[in-house]
């Protein structure tokens, strides 16, 4: 860097700039008078005033030494995934060589190379944009002289407007004219599906080698094949599906590769839908009555969809209190027709605050782990049990639940937090009141059952980051515990409610 002394002159006036312009002012005034009068000595009086204004003035003699800085290329090279198929990345290595030997042979400029790969955010693509304006926040914009771009050319985060401070941007693209490449698009696919009703995926092919003709491709539903047709490339087609069971319904699209394509990695394709039916057959059976019973019972009933099937089990069998049995006004619990007769008539199982009695034996629990594994759900929610009662995890039941709980009450005040995998899972990713930072404006619960995870996944957790709602798989069923009976708080808005019917 080459250092440059320079003398300057600078005034550091000793009275405000008003004042002085004044006295000037009267000077020259003076000064004129003295002229026309012909005054004897008026050049001597005319000095001494110039002088004192100078003075006023109170100029310095200011030595600064000033060096040049380098002006800064940055090089920015794109390492994401598209860009190494076909020898690009060796390419770009081979173009970034030979930037380095012209610009060392360019006097005061300095280079910074900054490497991007693929994108791991949510949004996907290659951000080279992005990557410039974090990575380079450091370098003064009058300093940069130019960004050079190496990329295949396929960049999502191209901003719309240009630079304000136009600053020169170079793009070599990697790769040839001559390159040919096979995408298959999902343009559009429903969520959710109705058993047994057919659904549409709309796909879209591009091909870079013709604008017109057909595209073979084939389909496989659950790992199974299912179809290959023909469709026609560069227009969006309609594939109807048929939705043959609840929960994730996977499809897997490929497209034919091309003679010569680059790679065929964009070839295939992934749709889950979701089947639901029609109509949800619940079986709902209340232990101890408390206040999150008549919630539970209200909102399934809202649902016009859902078809519900209500127990709350308060006389078990064993009970010797003398009442002639003509006298009780109970209904009895039709234990047979429910759980061995109409058992895979219901879709869900909801035990609520469940303790066991002598009411469900052993083989009915039996078939209650059979509806799961053969594609049922069930729903355990779990609340204080008197002192000697019995838990859904002392039957047979309890070798499909994912989590054990021990009957110990832990009391305090807490809100429901989402763990990591909860912040992703269909069944708790985007509730309402729950943002991306983990706070949320939910209101407070005030207890919930100790228990230890066993497998499956936790959802939410609340006191001492206990698992809250964990799921699992079991077979081709599901099954859901929540280690607390206060949810109603949510349906009741206290302290903000929250999202219960959600």
């Amino acid at each position: 860097m080459a250092q440059n002394p320079e003398l300057l002159i600078e005034f550091l006036p000793a009275m405000p700039a008003s004042v002085i312009l004044t006295l000037g002012a009267v000077t020259l005034s003076l000064m004129g008078f003295a002229i026309f009068k012909q005054s004897r000595g008026w050049y001597w009086r005319v000095l001494a005033m110039a002088l004192m204004l100078l003075m006023l003035l109170n100029p310095a003699l200011i030595e600064e030494m000033r060096e040049t800085k380098p002006d800064t290329v940055l090089i920015v090279m794109d390492q994401s995934t598209s860009n190494q198929i076909n020898k690009r990345g060796q390419e770009s290595i081979n173009i970034e060589t030979q930037l380095n030997e012209k610009l060392a042979q360019m006097p005061n400029i300095e280079k910074r190379v900054l490497y991007v790969n693929d994108n791991a955010d949510d949004q996907g693509g290659t951000m080279l944009f992005s990557a410039i304006q974090k990575n380079a926040a450091d370098i003064p914009k009058s300093h940069l002289a130019a960004i050079i771009l190496i990329t295949d050319g396929q960049v999502h985060d191209v901003p719309v407007s240009r630079d304000p401070d136009n600053v020169p941007i170079h793009v070599l693209l990697t790769g040839g004219p001559d390159e040919i490449d096979r995408r298959l698009k999902i343009v559009r696919a429903p969520g959710f599906g109705l058993v047994g009703q057919q659904q549409k995926i709309i796909v879209h092919i591009e091909d870079s080698a013709a604008s017109e003709g057909s595209a073979s491709i084939s389909m496989r539903q659950d790992g199974e094949a299912t179809q290959n047709i023909v469709i026609p490339v560069g227009q969006d087609v309609e594939i109807p599906v048929t939705i043959q069971h609840a929960g994730a319904n996977i499809f897997e699209l490929s497209a034919a590769k091309i003679t010569g394509e680059l790679a065929d990695e964009n070839n295939h394709a992934v749709v889950t839908i979701n089947g639901v039916r029609d109509r949800l057959r619940v079986l709902l059976i209340s232990g101890d009555p408390h206040a999150g019973t008549r919630v539970w019972r209200n909102f399934l009933k809202s649902d016009p969809s859902v078809d519900l099937v209500h127990f709350t089990i308060l006389r078990p069998p064993e009970k010797q209190d003398n009442v002639p049995t003509e006298e009780l006004s109970l209904i009895a619990f039709p234990t047979k027709e429910l759980f061995e007769d109409k058992l895979n008539d219901f879709n869900l199982i909801i035990f609520d605050r469940y303790r066991r009695l002598s009411v469900l034996p052993t083989e009915y629990m039996q078939n209650i782990v059979q509806f799961v594994e053969r594609g049922g759900a069930l729903l355990d929610a779990e609340g204080p049990l008197p002192d000697g009662s019995l838990s859904l995890f002392d039957t047979v039941v309890g070798g499909i639940l994912p989590a054990v709980g021990n009957n110990k009450v832990i009391e305090g005040e807490f809100v429901p937090t989402l763990s990591e995998d909860g912040k992703r899972h269909p069944v708790t990713a985007g509730l309402p009141g729950y943002s991306k930072s983990g706070h949320s404006n939910w209101g407070h619960w005030f207890r919930q059952i100790e228990s230890e995870q066993r497998r499956g996944t936790v959802l939410m957790t609340g006191l001492n980051n206990e698992p809250l709602l964990v799921m699992d798989r079991v077979g081709q069923g599901r099954v859901a515990q929540l280690f607390s009976d206060q949810i109603w708080l949510w349906a009741r808005g206290y302290n903000n409610g929250g999202p219960h019917s959600e």
